[in-house]
C-alpha cells in the first residue's frame, strides 16, 4: 500500500477497535507512516494504546499506558489546550488538535495531530474516548523550511523570477515590486517577455539547455523597463531547471538594478574630466607626487617652470629631475603626512623680474591604500603688495573713522530731537542734548540704562510683548506709540521709530532710535474730538428740537380740534346729561396731553415766552415753601443765595419750572434716604467753564447769573449724564424722561447753558447760566404778549352779525371747529387752507373783513409771510394769530394795536375771548371817535 491509499485519520478513527486486524495492521504500519492509536474506556478507568503510540511516545510498551502520564509529554504551553479539546470532545464536540510533544527515550520534541470521537452510555454519559495520533513533525520541518526559503528570496535585493520552458512566469519574489513596479501576483502566469524585457534578450530554457555549455548559468547587461514604462540598466543573470528526473523544467532569473552604479560611473567620469581640465587651465603650478619625490602628473604651467618635457619627467624622482626643489618640498611631505592635513608655506625666490613670493599648497591625497602629495604653487608678489597698501589705507582709514566718530558723535549729541542709540546690551550709548532737556536728565543719569527704564509701566509692558520682539525680528520699527515719563513725573506721548545694524551672522549690534514728541499734538487731536463730539451733540439737539416742535406742533392741532369738539359738545348737552362725566374726562386728558405738548415745546425751545426783568435770587425765594412741600421729608434743603440783585430777562413760569425741575431731580437722587439739597445764585464774568455740558453749544464770554443745585445722592455715571438730557430717557420706573430734556429747552431758549458734575456715590451739582440783564444790556424790545387765556375779560362785541371773520388753517378739523363756533356767535366766516388762498379771499373781500384768525406754521406760504403781506395791504385789518410755538422776534412784533396772539392748543372760550377783544378795540376807537 502506498501511503496516498493510506486511510485518513478520521477513518481510521472511525473503525471499531474490536476489529483486532485492522489494529494489527496499522501497528505494523506505525513506524512507516508515524501513526498510533488510543482507546479511552471512561467507565472502566482504563486506557489502551496500541504500538503506533508508545512509538510515537518513545515509551516502552512493557510499562503499559497511562492517562496522566501521557499528558506529562505534552510541552506546557501546549497542555492548556489539549485539555480544553478534550473537555470539549467529551461534551460533544468535534476533537481534532494539534500539539507537541516531548519523546521519553531521547528527549526529542515532536509534533502531532490527533482527531477522536466520543461514545455514550445509554444514559447520555459520555462512555468511551478514542482516536488516533499521527506525527507530523517531517511535515510541518518542511513546510516551515519552504516559507524560511522563501522569505529569503523575498528579502535579498535583486528580483527573482522562475519561468517553465514556455517562458510563463511560475514565481517572483517582492524585489520585483521595488524593481519593476509590478506585483509578484501580477506577473504569475504571465509571459515574461510581454513585461518586463526589451532586444537583445537572455536566451531561453532550450537555448540554454543547448548551448555548448548545457546547464551553465548566463550573465550579461540588459536594458529592461519598468511597469510604468521607464527603461533602466540591469544586470541578468539566469540558470536552467530539470527535475527530478534530469528533464529541463524552467529558467530561474536573477536581476540587478545597476542604474545608479552606471550613473556614478558617469559622473566619475565627468568628474575626472573636469579635474583634468581645472589641473591643466587653472593658471597655477600643479603637480602629483609619490611621497619619496616620485612625479606621477603635471599641467603645463608646471612644465614650463620645471624646463623638462612632460614625458621625459613624469616617472622620475624630484631628487634627479630639480634637487633644490626636492630639499625643499621632501621635509614639507614628511611634515604633511605627519599631521594627516593640508599645509601652505611662503617662500621668496629670485626670478629674472627680480624677487617673487610664492606660496605652495600641499595636501594629502588618498588613492586607494597610496598616499599621494598634491602640490600647487601661486605667485603672490601682486597680492602681498596690495595687502601692504591695504594695511596702510587701513591704517589711514581707521583714523578717519577715529575722526569720523567723533564727529558723529558730537552730530548726533546736538541733533535738534529726541534721538539715542543702544548697544549689543540693550543699554543706551549716546543721546542727545533735545533727548535730555525734554525729559529733564543730565546725560550720566541716562547712559547705561534701558530705555524702558524711562517708560510708564503699561507702555513699558507693552514694548517687552510686542514692540521689542517685532524689532529683532525685522530690524525696524515705526511709529511706535509709547508714553515716557519725565524726570519730574510729567507724562509725554511720543512716537518711536527705530532701526537695527546687524554683523554677518544677523545679530543686532546697535540700535538706533528717533522719538517724537507729540504730546501737544495728542491734546489738540484730543480737544478736535471733544469739539466734534460736542458738534455733534449740538447738531443731534436741533434735529431733536426740529422733531419735538413738529410733532408738537401737529399734536397742538389735534388737541385744538379735540378741546374745540369737547367744548361744542359740553355746550349742547343738557347739565344732567351723564355724558357730561364722559366729556370731562376727554377734557382732562386732552388737558394733560397740552401740558406734554408744551414740555416738548420747551425742549425745543419754540415756546412763546412771556420774557420780563426778574432778580434770580428772588425768584428762587419766591418758591421756596412750594420746593418745600414738593420733596420728601428726609430731605434737607439749603439757600446760598446771593446778596446783590441778579437781574435776568425770563419768563417766571419757565424760570419756575427750571427749579423746581432741579430740585425734585436732586431730591429724587436721594433716594428716600436723608440728604442735603443745596441752591446756590451768583454772578458771575467770563465764559461758562469747559466742563461736561453734554447737548450744549459753548456760550462766549460775559456777564450769567448762576443758579446751582448740588444734592449728597447716589451720583451717575459718565454714561448717565451723557444722556440725562435725552427726551424721553429716565432712570427712574415712572415718569416720561422730558423733565430735564424740557428744562434744558427752557434755559436755551433763555440763552443759556447747563452742566453737570456728578460722580458715582459722591452726588451731583447741576449749574445753570442765564445771561444776565446788567442795566448797560438792558433790552428795548417789548416783551412778548401773554397768551390768551380762559381768565382774560371778555366784552361781546357790538353787533356781530354782519361782521365777517377770515379762518386761515392747514389742519382740516381745527379750521372746520373754529369756524362752527364762530358763527354760533353770530359771525360770518370763510376758511382758508394756506397762506395762497387767504391772500386771495383778503384780495376779494378785503373790505368787508373784520377779523382775520391765522395759523402761524403752514405749508407753502407761512403764516408770518401771510401776516406781513396782509398788513402790507390793509393795515388796520385785526388779525389774531395763533401757534403752538413761535419766533421769538416775531412774537414780541406782535406788541401792535391791532393784533393778539393765541397759543394752541386752546379751547373755544380762548378763542371767543380772544376775537371779542380785538372787536372790542374796534368798537372803543369808533366810540372815542
Amino acid at each position: 500500500m502506498v501511503l496516498s491509499e493510506f486511510p485518513s485519520p478520521e477513518t481510521i478513527a472511525s473503525v471499531a477497535l474490536s476489529d483486532r486486524t485492522v489494529v494489527a495492521l496499522l501497528d505494523q504500519l506505525a513506524p512507516i507512516v508515524g501513526l498510533g492509536l488510543w482507546d479511552w474506556h471512561i467507565e472502566r478507568r482504563s486506557v489502551w494504546w496500541s504500538h503506533g503510540i508508545y512509538t510515537i511516545y518513545g515509551r516502552d510498551p512493557a510499562l503499559g499506558p497511562s492517562f496522566s502520564l501521557q499528558l506529562e509529554y505534552i510541552l506546557e504551553e501546549d497542555r492548556g489546550g489539549v485539555l480544553e479539546s478534550v473537555a470539549r470532545a467529551l461534551a460533544g464536540d468535534r476533537f481534532e488538535t494539534q500539539f507537541r510533544i516531548r519523546r521519553e527515550r531521547d528527549g526529542a520534541v515532536r509534533t502531532v495531530h490527533a482527531i477522536g470521537m466520543t461514545q455514550y452510555a445509554p444514559s447520555g454519559a459520555p462512555a468511551r474516548f478514542s482516536g488516533v495520533l499521527l506525527d507530523i513533525t517531517g511535515r510541518v520541518h518542511a513546510a516551515e523550511t519552504a516559507r524560511l526559503r522563501a522569505r529569503a528570496l523575498d528579502a535579498v535585493g535583486q528580483a527573482v523570477v522562475v519561468t517553465d520552458r514556455d517562458g510563463l512566469i511560475e514565481y517572483a519574489n517582492d524585489a520585483v515590486t521595488r524593481i519593476f513596479g509590478w506585483r509578484p501576483e501580477e506577473l504569475v502566469g504571465q509571459r515574461i517577455e510581454d513585461h518586463v524585457r526589451l532586444p537583445p534578450r537572455p536566451p531561453s530554457a532550450d537555448e540554454l539547455a543547448s548551448t555548448p555549455e548545457a546547464g551553465a548559468p548566463w550573465e550579461g547587461e540588459l536594458a529592461l523597463r519598468r511597469k510604468d514604462g521607464g527603461e533602466f540598466a540591469a544586470i541578468v543573470s539566469s540558470w536552467p531547471l530539470v527535475d527530478d528526473g534530469g528533464a529541463l523544467s524552467g529558467v530561474i532569473s536573477v536581476t540587478t538594478d545597476v542604474s545608479a552604479l552606471k550613473r556614478v560611473e558617469r559622473e566619475l567620469r565627468e568628474s575626472e574630466l573636469r579635474f583634468r581640465s581645472l589641473f591643466e587651465e587653472s593658471g597655477l603650478t600643479a603637480a602629483l607626487y609619490d611621497v619619496d619625490g616620485t612625479l606621477l602628473m603635471i599641467n603645463a604651467r608646471a612644465v614650463e617652470s620645471l624646463g623638462v618635457p612632460r614625458e621625459r619627467a613624469v616617472g622620475r624622482n624630484l631628487r634627479e629631475l630639480a634637487p633644490e626643489t626636492a630639499a625643499r618640498l621632501l621635509p614639507r611631505f614628511e611634515e604633511v603626512l605627519a599631521r594627516g592635513a593640508s599645509q601652505a608655506y611662503e617662500d621668496t625666490r629670485e626670478t629674472p623680474t627680480g624677487r617673487a613670493v610664492f606660496v605652495t599648497i600641499i595636501a594629502p591625497v588618498r588613492v586607494g591604500a597610496r598616499t599621494l602629495m598634491q602640490c600647487v604653487v601661486r605667485e603672490i608678489s601682486d597680492l602681498r603688495r596690495a595687502e601692504l597698501a591695504l594695511r596702510a589705507s587701513e591704517l589711514r582709514r581707521v583714523e578717519a573713522l577715529r575722526r569720523s566718530e567723533a564727529e558723529y558723535r558730537a552730530m548726533f549729541e546736538n541733533a535738534p530731537a529726541m534721538v539715542h542709540s543702544i548697544g549689543r546690551d540693550g543699554r543706551i550709548e549716546l543721546v542727545s542734548d533735545h533727548w535730555l532737556e525734554t525729559l529733564g536728565y543730565a546725560r550720566e543719569e541716562v547712559l547705561g540704562r534701558r530705555s524702558t527704564d524711562f517708560l510708564t509701566p503699561a507702555s513699558r509692558e507693552r514694548a517687552e510683548r510686542e514692540f521689542i520682539p517685532a524689532f529683532f525680528r525685522t530690524g525696524t520699527l515705526r511709529s511706535a506709540p509709547y508714553q515716557m515719563v519725565s524726570k519730574r513725573g510729567g507724562l509725554l506721548d511720543v512716537l518711536l521709530s527705530a532701526s537695527a545694524l546687524r554683523d554677518e551672522d544677523g545679530e543686532v549690534l546697535r540700535s538706533y532710535a528717533v522719538i517724537t514728541d507729540i504730546t501737544e499734538q495728542r491734546r489738540l487731536e484730543q480737544e478736535r474730538r471733544r469739539l466734534e463730539s460736542q458738534m455733534q451733540a449740538v447738531q443731534r439737539l436741533e434735529s431733536l428740537g426740529l422733531l419735538a416742535g413738529g410733532v408738537a406742533h401737529d399734536f397742538n392741532n389735534l388737541l385744538s380740534v379735540i378741546l374745540g369738539n369737547v367744548n361744542a359738545l359740553e355746550s349742547e348737552l343738557p347739565d344732567r346729561s351723564p355724558l357730561r362725566a364722559r366729556t370731562r374726562q376727554i377734557h382732562e386728558a386732552a388737558t394733560r396731553a397740552a401740558q406734554l405738548a408744551n414740555e416738548m415745546l420747551a425742549y425745543s425751545g419754540k415756546g412763546a415766552f412771556v420774557v420780563e426783568r426778574v432778580d434770580l435770587s428772588h425768584e428762587v425765594t419766591a418758591i421756596a415753601n412750594l420746593l418745600r412741600t414738593s420733596i420728601a421729608k428726609t430731605t434737607e434743603l439749603r439757600f446760598e443765595l446771593a446778596d446783590e440783585r441778579l437781574p435776568v430777562c425770563a419768563d417766571v413760569a419757565q424760570l419756575h419750572q427750571v427749579v423746581m425741575n432741579l430740585v425734585l431731580n436732586a431730591s429724587e437722587a436721594l433716594e428716600g434716604r436723608p440728604g442735603l439739597v443745596t441752591l446756590r445764585t451768583r454772578a458771575r464774568v467770563g465764559a461758562p467753564p469747559s466742563r461736561p455740558a453734554w447737548n450744549a453749544a459753548p456760550l462766549p464770554g460775559g456777564r450769567y447769573v448762576i443758579l446751582e443745585v448740588s444734592d449728597t445722592g447716589c451720583g451717575m455715571s459718565r454714561e448717565t449724564a451723557e444722556r440725562i438730557f435725552d427726551p424721553f430717557f429716565t432712570t427712574k420706573s415712572r415718569g416720561r424722561g422730558l423733565g430735564l430734556a424740557a428744562l434744558q429747552g427752557i434755559v436755551r431758549g433763555h440763552g443759556g447753558v447747563v452742566t453737570i458734575a456728578s460722580e458715582v456715590g459722591l452726588g451731583t451739582t447741576f449749574t445753570v447760566f442765564l445771561p444776565s440783564a446788567a442795566p448797560d444790556e438792558r433790552r428795548d424790545e417789548p416783551p412778548a404778549p401773554a397768551p390768551a387765556s380762559a381768565s382774560a375779560s371778555v366784552s361781546p362785541p357790538p353787533q356781530p352779525e354782519g361782521r365777517l371773520i377770515l379762518v386761515v388753517d392747514d389742519e382740516p378739523g381745527l379750521r372746520t371747529i373754529c369756524a362752527a363756533l364762530l358763527r354760533r356767535l353770530g359771525y360770518r366766516v370763510v376758511t382758508a387752507a394756506d397762506g395762497h388762498e387767504a391772500l386771495e379771499l383778503v384780495e376779494r373781500r378785503g373790505d368787508e373783513l373784520a377779523l382775520v384768525v391765522l395759523d402761524l406754521t403752514m405749508p407753502r406760504l407761512s403764516g408770518e409771510a401771510t401776516f406781513r403781506a396782509i398788513r402790507a395791504r390793509h393795515p388796520e385789518l385785526r388779525i389774531l394769530v395763533s401757534s403752538g410755538f413761535a419766533d421769538d422776534s416775531f412774537v414780541r412784533a406782535l406788541g401792535e394795536r391791532f393784533t393778539d396772539f393765541l397759543r394752541k392748543p386752546y379751547e373755544m372760550e380762548h378763542l371767543a375771548g380772544a376775537v371779542a377783544r380785538l372787536l372790542s378795540v374796534d368798537a372803543a376807537d369808533e366810540r372815542a371817535r
